[in-house]
């Protein structure tokens, strides 16, 4: 099937594990951000050498939405954490607020890796983000940010 055909179908309708990596990589570029998001999972779970930086590309180009740019930091943690940390320092206080909760998911999932001093402005400017959000912020999630800042604050304010 070629792209043009597979662009006509929805997310569900399309079998990800029969297609090649180039042309999941295709897929994770284009419009149909379901798709594209599915798409880049896909690369990742199968570990392909194309996952990594098409998720750089995706959090560096402006492609994609809060949701695509998410997994794309997900992606790129997994499998290039030099390049998601070089991210991070240069974004962590840019980033929107939903890609700044998928940080802070990843920050407590992997906290022994963000005690060093490499880590250090992105666990700052994190806990500075997180600090200035009220009650009625969607994004951070209340629970992220109050695990978040119980674990971090202490150690580092």
């Amino acid at each position: 099937m070629s792209i043009d055909d597979l662009s006509m179908l929805g997310d569900d309708q399309i079998d990800y594990a029969t297609l090649s990596d180039e042309t999941l990589r295709e897929l994770a570029l284009g419009d149909d951000l379901f798709v594209a998001n599915s798409a880049l999972v896909t690369l990742a779970i199968r570990h392909s050498k194309l996952a990594a930086p098409l998720a750089w590309d995706i959090l560096t180009k402006p492609h994609g939405d809060r949701y695509l740019h998410a997994a794309a930091l997900n992606v790129l943690f997994r499998m290039d954490r030099k390049r998601a940390v070089d991210y991070m320092i240069r974004q962590a206080q840019e980033l929107d607020s939903y890609v700044l909760n998928t940080l802070a998911e990843i920050m407590l999932e992997n906290h022994d890796y963000f005690k060093s001093e490499v880590t250090l402005p992105i666990v700052r400017t994190v806990i500075q983000r997180m600090q200035q959000c009220n009650s009625d912020t969607k994004w951070p999630d209340s629970e992220v940010r109050e695990k978040f800042l119980r674990l971090y604050s202490t150690k580092h304010t």
